[in-house]
């Protein structure tokens, strides 16, 4: 029996890579069933994910894979919050920033870092008010809570700046953040059986949403969604897989809205008009997008809203059709007293804290731009500054229409889930990181040779 060639069992891969991504993704739903809350499996998953992911980022230029991990990490993190893992609070962050680290000492490539590195210094100087002002313990959580979301942007940037990925390699990508965040819509949807229409109220569901924070949970499905979106627009291999992750974005859908939670449709959404307004530009993918639009639309109105309506005695459209902030409007009022009583250094990260409870019951910050100013002054002001140039830059440099319409969808859901949800999930590091990667650009065909004129090509046939 002949062994195949290596070169065939590459091209019979790839050929096939639609459904092995596919397979993968429907996995992570038995998985689901397999970690329960609790389980001592949720804490292994998370160790073996960690150790998977400083092996791969060991071999040399294994960039795709390490951004794989990366992924994977981003759509866990809240799966293994659910499921009340043995790890840090802030693992997700720490294990993305420590495997990309790691990369980047391997392959010696950190490359105009000074932006994301100046807006990380800027906010170490506060640390020292907030040691000042309450215990080692205590100063340590606050510090560590408030900053690993600036560590891991600065460090995404600095790792996927100027990576190019081919459209295989995003799909990997894609996929591998989809994964995991499938397990947790599959969890909060194996929930929703138990629910009667008048448990639902005019508010954010924790048990619909698989029992954990329903802000969260509906931030990584709309990313989810958007993610699936890239991917259709990409190419998904065949009219098999187009129709499954179409299938894919109303499960996801659904789950997201039924968590009562909006931020996370509202990024979704917020992502795809910013990419749709570039991909819109090529008559191509604006027929795709159409056809797209065309099918899902539809069975979205007909099917899927009406459904969750009758599921919830009508109380889901009343909760998406109202404009109020929930409270976020006091806690940013809250956030300027706290920069006016300390306008230089701020009050210190996670010492804001205090003044927010004078108007809510949340103490932690939701949005970024208002604690990075009552926490660090005018360094976060500046810090600030050099969040929007970071993301103008990174916009900017993006060399096709495609890459533009990528990095847009990316950085309008990392800023809009700075809004919301400040920066609790890694998810805005990823986003922001990721948006800084470029396509592969297409070879170009080699230029024919130019034919000779036709009085040398007489002559030499005459001298024959």
């Amino acid at each position: 029996m002949r062994a195949v060639p290596k070169a065939a069992n590459a091209s019979a891969f790839q050929r096939y890579a639609w459904l092995w991504q596919l397979l993968f993704i429907a996995a992570h739903g038995p998985l689901a069933m397999l970690i329960r809350k609790g389980s001592p499996y949720a804490t292994w998953h998370a160790r073996a994910v960690l150790v998977v992911g400083i092996i791969v980022a060991l071999r040399k230029r294994s960039f795709a894979g390490v951004a794989c991990v990366v992924a994977y990490i981003t759509g866990a993190e809240v799966f293994w919050r659910m499921r009340k893992a043995e790890v840090p609070w802030e693992f997700g962050k720490y294990a993305v920033a420590l495997i990309l680290l790691v990369s980047l000492l391997r392959n010696a490539r950190p490359r105009r870092t000074w932006m994301p590195l100046a807006y990380f210094l800027l906010l170490l100087p506060s640390s020292i008010l907030t040691f000042y002002g309450l215990d080692a313990a205590g100063a340590r959580d606050q510090i560590s809570f408030n900053l690993s979301g600036p560590l891991a942007v600065a460090v995404c940037i600095t790792f996927f700046h100027s990576l190019r990925f081919s459209k295989d390699e995003l799909r990997w990508i894609y996929a591998s953040y989809i994964g995991p965040v499938l397990a947790i819509g599959w969890s909060a949807a194996t929930l929703l059986s138990q629910f009667q229409p008048d448990e639902f109220g005019n508010d954010s569901n924790a048990l619909a949403s698989g029992g954990y924070g329903p802000n969260q949970v509906a931030a990584v499905l709309g990313l989810g969604i958007l993610l699936t979106f890239f991917w259709l627009v990409l190419g998904a291999g065949n009219t098999f897989a187009s129709g499954a992750l179409g299938l894919l974005i109303l499960f996801l859908f659904r789950q997201c809205v039924i968590t009562f939670s909006r931020g996370g449709i509202y990024m979704a959404v917020g992502g795809m008009l910013a990419a749709g307004f570039y991909l819109a530009r090529d008559r191509r993918t604006r027929m795709r997008l159409a056809t797209g639009a065309l099918l899902i639309l539809p069975i979205v109105i007909f099917v899927v809203w009406p459904r969750l309506e009758a599921m919830t005695s009508g109380v889901i459209a009343e909760r998406f059709s109202d404009t109020q902030l929930t409270g976020r409007d006091k806690l940013i009022r809250a956030d300027l007293e706290s920069w006016a009583e300390s306008p230089v250094l701020g009050v210190g990260p996670g010492l804001g804290n205090e003044n927010r409870l004078k108007y809510s019951k949340a103490a932690a910050a939701h949005t970024e731009y208002t604690r990075l100013l009552a926490e660090h002054g005018l360094l976060g002001l500046a810090a600030l500054i050099l969040t929007g140039w970071m993301a103008l830059s990174i916009f900017r440099s993006a060399p096709t229409r495609l890459d533009k319409a990528l990095a847009a969808g990316l950085l309008a859901f990392a800023l809009l889930s700075m809004v919301v949800d400040g920066m609790r999930l890694v998810a805005v590091a990823f986003t922001f990181g990721m948006a800084a990667a470029h396509l592969v650009r297409p070879r170009r065909a080699a230029p024919a040779a130019a034919a000779p004129p036709a009085r040398v090509v007489r002559s030499v046939v005459s001298r024959a």
